[in-house]
């Protein structure tokens, strides 16, 4: 059985068989992709000390290392396809808090040195 894709239940509407439900829109999306999207997006969104730009960066990056990935960590580790989206929402929390990491690292180094050194006392 072929999944059909969000790109698939758009060219239908167009075709004017229909318009797209949102049932529809849903049952085309993978959990895969609404964890990766979910996960890199409520990390973004609850870092304080971010502006805007360097939320969307760290959305951007969170996406990009849980599209990029999501296969290759299954592969690596053996995994069944039902650890998907477990793999996919943690690759996409990482790919942000690196991101947010290098951000804080580079606005102040040696305070987060300090920081980093206390808290491992």
């Amino acid at each position: 059985m072929v999944r059909r894709t969000v790109f698939a239940g758009v060219a239908k509407a167009q075709a004017g068989a229909g318009r797209l439900t949102l049932q529809e829109f849903f049952e085309a999306i993978s959990p895969r992709h609404l964890v990766m999207v979910a996960g890199a997006l409520l990390a973004a969104l609850l870092s304080p000390d971010l502006s805007m730009i360097q939320r969307c960066a760290a959305f951007a990056a969170g996406l990009f290392g849980a599209y990029i990935g999501t296969n290759a960590a299954l592969t690596y580790f053996e995994l069944d396809q039902a650890f998907v989206p477990l793999v996919a929402g943690g690759l996409a929390l990482t790919g942000n808090n690196l991101v947010k990491t290098v951000l804080r690292v580079s606005r102040d180094p040696v305070k987060f040195w300090q920081n980093w050194r206390n808290s491992s006392k």
